[in-house]
C-alpha cells in the first residue's frame, strides 16, 4: 500500500563538504525534489485517505548555521554558541524523526564521521535509511574558490584547516 511504501522510503541525507562547496544549494534541490515526489504520490493516494494522512511531512532541512541567523536575517557566527547550537540542531532533527518526516537533510560540514555519527545512530534507531551526499572537491584550488563564495565568510586559512580535517578521516 502507499502508506507502507512511504514509511519504507524514509531517508536521512547527511550533507558533507567544505563551506562554499554548494551543500546548502544541493540540500535545497534535494528538498524540492522530495517535496515534489511526495506531492505526486499524495495525489495518487487521495482515494485512500489514510495513506494520505499517514504519509507524514515531506521534508526538513536541519543546519546548525541556521541558529546563527539573527532576527534581521544576518548570519552572526559566535564560537561560544557552537556547542549549544549543534545541540539545538540535533534536537530539532530528532523531532523530525519523531514526526516521521520522509526526507530529512542534515546540512552541516560533517567533515569527519564523529561529527555526524549521532545523527546516523538516531536515524537508524527510528528506522530510517541513511545516505551521504558529498559535495564539492577537496583540493587547494577548490578551497581558494570556496573562500571567495562561502556565504559565512570562512577565510581561506580556516578552509585549509578544514581540508586537512577531511583528509584525516
Amino acid at each position: 500500500s502507499s502508506s507502507s511504501s512511504s514509511s519504507n522510503n524514509r531517508v536521512v541525507i547527511i550533507m558533507r563538504g567544505l563551506p562554499g562547496s554548494g551543500k546548502s544549494t544541493r540540500a535545497a534541490q534535494i528538498a524540492a525534489e522530495a517535496a515534489t515526489t511526495q506531492a505526486a504520490a499524495s495525489v495518487k493516494a487521495l482515494t485512500a485517505a489514510t495513506a494520505f494522512l499517514e504519509a507524514g511531512p515531506a521534508v526538513a532541512i536541519h543546519s546548525t548555521d541556521s541558529y546563527f541567523v539573527d532576527a534581521t536575517g544576518a548570519y552572526r557566527f559566535n564560537s561560544e554558541l557552537l556547542g549549544i547550537n549543534h545541540q539545538k540542531n540535533f534536537d530539532a532533527f530528532c523531532q523530525s524523526l519523531a514526526k516521521g518526516v520522509n526526507t530529512i537533510i542534515v546540512d552541516n560540514t560533517n567533515l569527519q564521521p564523529w561529527q555526524y555519527e549521532k545523527y546516523v545512530l538516531a536515524a537508524w534507531a527510528a528506522g530510517y535509511k541513511v545516505q551521504e551526499d558529498v559535495v564539492g572537491e577537496f583540493t587547494k584550488a577548490a578551497v581558494a574558490e570556496y573562500a571567495t563564495r562561502n556565504v559565512h565568510g570562512v577565510p581561506y586559512e580556516k578552509l585549509l584547516v578544514m581540508l586537512d580535517q577531511w583528509r584525516q578521516q
